[in-house]
């Protein structure tokens, strides 16, 4: 129960791979292009997806690390992210689980299915880890149910962890599952924008795209300028918001100009302090650094005032 089409249209001549092998013009040409042209395939947005992540993944993705900034990526992104992003207690379950497991597979010298769970997650993060677009963990989101078997292993055998370590294997268990409660229930509203105490109070300093600033702040910045009865605002916003932003009841505002020191009440977000315009040398606002911020708004914004003086 596949939907049908062809790969290609003759809306998408020239096709390039065709044209690379058999050349462009002949007999052998012709025919190519008819049977690409109007040979069904089942799932065909299955193979235009893989085409079209292809292209991004050659293209690279502008993203910035721990001060760096690279098209390309860097192999180590995701799993230092996950480190970051993923509530401790929940990693030191899956740590306990994966040293049961690992004791089973040894002990039994049957790796299934044993093995399956922590060799399936490490297929999703490889290909994350050879990839170049960095732009958030929500890439890898498919990991969790992989990990999430290994730390429930982790906490199941805790729980039955013999006679004499029975009550302290209960007990950390039980003190784990609390841990992670909490801290899901600590994080509202900004789960999009979580990160546990490993990445420190300022995590911007360490990343920024989808993991922290994707625009999720407007409509708190509209509350906060309200409230201080803030009349003219200059602003760079990072967001798919491309209305006029009085209607979220903004007052005044201009956009905050490249590499121009300005004065007044500044709104900028994380994305674009570390990343600027996207343009090199992404620098364009690294001028704001000299100032504190009067308030940071949710997560993601921060807002400024620069004396005329």
């Amino acid at each position: 129960r596949f939907s049908t089409a062809p790969l290609r249209g003759p809306d998408d001549r020239p096709h390039g791979l065709i044209d690379r092998f058999v050349g462009t013009e002949g007999r052998l040409h012709d025919v190519s292009y008819a049977i690409v042209e109007n040979t069904p395939v089942p799932a065909p947005e299955f193979v235009e997806g893989l085409r079209s992540v292809y292209g991004r993944d050659r293209r690279g993705h502008l993203a910035y690390l721990l001060g760096d900034i690279s098209r390309s990526g860097w192999w180590y992104y995701y799993p230092f992210i996950l480190l970051l992003k993923t509530p401790l207690p929940f990693i030191l379950l899956f740590a306990i689980g994966l040293l049961f497991l690992a004791r089973e597979v040894v002990c039994t010298r049957l790796w299934f299915p044993s093995a399956v769970p922590p060799i399936a997650a490490m297929g999703v993060l490889l290909i994350g880890m050879v990839g170049s677009v960095d732009n958030g963990l929500r890439q890898l989101l498919s990991i969790y149910p992989f990990l999430a078997i290994v730390a429930g292993y982790g906490a199941a055998r805790l729980v039955s962890w013999g006679r004499v370590a029975r009550w302290a294997g209960l007990g950390l268990a039980t003190g784990l599952c609390c841990w992670q409660l909490v801290s899901s229930f600590a994080a509202h509203p900004d789960y999009l924008a979580y990160f546990n105490a490993l990445a420190g109070s300022q995590p911007a300093e360490v990343v920024v795209d989808s993991d922290l600033d994707w625009g999720q702040d407007l409509k708190r910045l509209a509350l906060a300028v309200e409230r201080r009865g803030i009349q003219e605002l200059s602003i760079d916003y990072f967001g798919s918001v491309d209305i006029d932003l009085r209607q979220f009841g903004f007052p005044e505002f201009r956009p905050l100009k490249p590499y121009q020191k300005q004065t007044g009440w500044i709104a900028v977000s994380a994305h674009s302090l570390k990343l600027g315009t996207a343009r090199v040398p992404y620098d364009q606002f690294a001028w704001l650094a000299e100032y504190e911020p009067i308030e940071q708004v949710g997560r993601s914004i921060w807002l400024f005032y620069i004396p005329a003086d």
